[in-house]
């Protein structure tokens, strides 16, 4: 947190004002934005967004770039992006943003470590779902990471940081919940901060999660590894938070989360923030500063309290019922029975600014290849209750969104493809300065119709049309020209108009 390891833009021969002026970018594109251009691109003086004329879908291979960088459509199939001849970008969700990043522009100042030859093709995204509080209330992420080194990299872990700072952000607790793959934060008083802290959320506050969905695939086995057992149990295994298990597929397994550990700012001198690479090669490893591996029980250590033994996971409380996080023995002490569990107010530590690490690993990553880790953020706030009701509530959230990323694969999707059907459609008068008629045939079922402005921006609608004839009513826009869009469920068709 004092330094930079990762910088903007795909691993390069050369870094100058040329690479910083197309690199020091995000492009933030909505699912809309790009079903309009897939629809109009042909269009006589169809002007797209930039961030759609801009998508980086091709490096400079000449300054050592990867030739693909952000996924595309590709109308030619040339694997050269081109948007004026139809290609779009790829995107997750209903609105992303998509970015890069590299290991190797200049010396690492916050590990301290040498640079791995790192790519990082990142994509954040969410879905405009206001009837579904979970996924209104995520954000997720998919990251491609692309080893553009020469060295085969054996015994890699991968660590998502976050120092979460809830609120006012000095009364928080941390745990984690094993079987969602998930750490948390919650708050620790009944009120958050005070009345004179702007960033506070005062009574009934929320609870932030970081989910580690899904990791590098395992290593082949050529079988599909169960989930359950003959019995119906879970599997001590990375069956218990990963995916692809016991689906019927060969060889899909992915890691999810490895490990978990929690340190405070300024805390112990075993648990402090790290300050070189190997600090963070062991904390990515459940490996306390001082050598000592995490422990069951209390702070996590011998010398305050542990019991034992040694563990992958701390404050997991109820989450582990197999014991994956202590390698399949009971901890001791008595702990993960007759309700006796470890968490963050048993250890009896005091709320504080907690910062989270949840790990995956070890796997291994030869030169040239890649991975994909997906990851989430679900927050949640529950109106009743204590803190807790906030965790509780964050927790069914969790659940359900990886139920939904394990099995709702079509959601997690890229945007996809649309057809183009051969329909009648009959937009008149046209010039219009009051109302126009919209005349379609050779569409069975129900259509939507959208009218967007010169820029791109919808400013009318009319959902769930069945009929054949539809008016509509044009005074309040401006004068000028528009686009409607007609989209069934699998196909977009189009038309202008002049309001004058």
């Amino acid at each position: 947190q004092v330094g930079e390891d990762y910088w903007h833009g795909p691993v390069s021969n050369n870094y100058d004002s040329l690479f910083d002026i197309r690199w020091f970018h995000v492009w933030k594109l909505n699912r809309s934005d790009i079903e309009f251009h897939q629809a109009n691109w042909w269009q006589p003086g169809y002007e797209p967004l930039e961030d759609i004329f801009t998508w980086p879908g091709n490096g400079d291979v000449e300054n050592g770039e990867s030739e693909q960088i952000a996924p595309f459509f590709d109308q030619n199939g040339n694997g050269i992006y081109e948007p004026m001849q139809g290609d779009a970008p790829r995107i997750k969700g209903d609105q992303s943003v998509f970015f890069v990043l590299n290991d190797t522009r200049e010396i690492h100042s916050e590990t301290e470590g040498l640079p791995l030859g790192i790519e990082i093709h990142a994509m954040a995204y969410a879905y405009d779902e206001p009837a579904d509080s979970a996924l209104w209330n995520t954000i997720f992420f998919n990251y491609k990471i692309i080893n553009r080194s020469d060295t085969n990299y054996h015994d890699v872990y991968l660590g998502l940081f976050t120092d979460t700072y809830l609120g006012y952000g000095w009364d928080d607790r941390i745990e984690c919940d094993v079987r969602n793959g998930m750490y948390f934060t919650y708050n620790g008083e009944a009120i958050d901060g005070n009345e004179n802290d702007s960033l506070a959320y005062g009574a009934n506050p929320p609870a932030q999660g970081i989910m580690l969905l899904g990791g590098p695939f395992i290593e082949p086995d050529e079988i599909d590894n169960p989930k359950y057992d003959n019995l119906g149990n879970l599997i001590c295994s990375e069956a218990v938070n990963g995916l692809g298990f016991g689906d019927g597929i060969v060889d899909n397994e992915r890691f999810g989360m490895s490990s978990f550990i929690y340190f405070n700012g300024g805390g112990a001198s075993f648990s402090s923030d790290p300050g070189i690479a190997p600090h963070y090669y062991s904390y990515m490893q459940s490996i306390w500063i001082d050598g000592v591996k995490l422990q069951y029980g209390a702070y996590g250590h011998p010398s305050i309290g542990s019991v034992g033994p040694e563990c992958r996971y701390m404050f997991p409380r109820d989450t582990d019922p197999v014991n994956y996080g202590t390698y399949g023995l009971w901890p001791n002490g008595g702990y993960n029975q007759n309700g006796f569990y470890w968490s963050d107010e048993e250890s009896g530590a005091n709320p504080n600014d907690r910062r989270g690490l949840g790990s995956i690993g070890p796997f291994d990553l030869a030169s040239g290849e890649s991975f994909e880790f997906d990851f989430a953020y679900p927050w949640a706030r529950a109106y009743d209750g204590d803190p807790w009701s906030s965790a509780l509530l964050l927790k069914e959230r969790a659940a359900y969104i990886r139920d939904l990323f394990e099995n709702n694969n079509e959601l997690f999707q890229e945007v996809r493809e649309p057809q183009t059907i051969s329909i009648s459609l009959k937009v008149y008068p046209n010039p219009a300065s009051d109302k126009i008629k919209v005349e379609i045939t050779g569409i069975s079922g129900p259509y939507d119709i959208t009218v967007f402005d010169a820029v791109g921006q919808p400013v009318l609608h009319e959902y769930k049309v069945s009929l054949d004839q539809v008016n509509m009513n044009i005074q309040n826009l401006e004068k000028g020209f528009y686009m409607m869009r007609i989209k069934t469920e699998d196909s977009l068709n189009s038309a202008r108009f002049i309001k004058n």
